[in-house]
């Protein structure tokens, strides 16, 4: 019996030398060794990517050879993450909300990469823009649709990313030269998605009120201070916020992995088609199957939208 209390009181006293700091850590690591089995109909998923990743990247080899991901881009890769982030979490209010979720944590993340207000500042080109360098509609709006667009299969949900980046552009195109805070960004968002899914403006922006703590954490210090060239840090710290998200996010980060391997100008949409058709195939849950669905549509309409050379000084 004294044994057992020395060992316990030993026990106590390392526990009382190990700083908050240290204690935080130590959490962090036992959670995410209680988060990196992957349930098998997810593991299986992941392995089919990652062979169809192999296979783009053969016939890409001058996009491999470029040295990853081209340099601006790794400075916003957090941005199109968030955008496919959106997709998945704020898809339970069909595909408007989606719509407005994706648009809405995409141009919060890139508004606030800077400073906490947005101000017009001429670029080195001398183009005004609200939000960091975009495509222009030729590329940022092409091959956005799973599918021909004359496809009868097509769905109202398979618009999202179309009207993501008809979104952006526009409110960048719109607000030249004025100063738009968080409030104003979402305000603009609710009001055009409105407009283009022709649904109430006040149900999306108690969608947005729904969605606040979404937003603190994309317009705040922790995800910023993360966002950066590595895409897995960036699809671990969405994974700490949304455990239960795991699985759709390890997809994700596989996903942008083979996406990276297809330059802007030749992406014909044939990789999201492959892509969406393993998922249809799998054995995950239909509410799964959507919300991959939707976070992959929106990632690759993103990835037109922000892959774009930086041109400030």
């Amino acid at each position: 019996m004294k044994g057992v209390v020395f060992y316990v009181t030993i026990i106590l006293l390392v526990m009382s030398c190990v700083s908050e700091d240290q204690t935080k850590e130590l959490d962090q690591m036992v959670s995410t060794t209680q988060t990196t089995v992957l349930p098998p109909e997810f593991v299986e998923l992941k392995a089919q990517m990652e062979t169809l990743n192999v296979e783009v990247s053969k016939g890409n080899e001058q996009v491999i050879t470029r040295g990853g991901w081209v340099k601006w881009f790794k400075k916003i890769i957090g941005v199109t993450v968030a955008d496919a982030v959106g997709g998945i979490v704020c898809s339970w209010f069909g595909p408007a909300g989606t719509a407005a979720g994706a648009t809405a944590t995409s141009g919060l993340v890139a508004a606030f990469l800077d400073e906490p207000v947005i101000e017009i500042y001429t670029r080195s080109k001398g183009d005004d823009e609200l939000f960091p360098p975009m495509n222009p509609d030729d590329k940022s709006m092409n091959n956005l649709f799973p599918g021909d667009v004359s496809d009868e299969l097509l769905t109202i949900g398979d618009s999202i990313g179309y009207f993501h980046n008809r979104i952006l552009l526009d409110i960048k195109n719109e607000n030249q030269g004025q100063k738009l805070s968080r409030d104003s960004i979402l305000a603009c968002i609710a009001q055009k998605t409105s407009e283009f899914y022709r649904v109430d403006k006040n149900e999306i922006k108690q969608d947005f009120a729904n969605n606040k703590e979404l937003f603190d954490f994309v317009a705040g210090g922790d995800y910023q201070s993360v966002n950066g060239e590595d895409l897995h840090d960036i699809i671990a710290a969405w994974i700490a916020k949304y455990p239960n998200k795991q699985g759709e996010l390890t997809l994700l980060e596989t996903f942008f992995s083979g996406l990276n391997n297809i330059d802007v100008d030749e992406n014909d949409g044939d990789y999201l088609m492959k892509v969406l058709k393993l998922v249809d195939n799998s054995e995950l849950s239909e509410e799964i199957k959507r919300n991959l669905r939707n976070a992959f549509i929106v990632g690759n309409a993103s990835y037109q939208l922000w892959n774009v050379p930086d041109t400030r000084e």
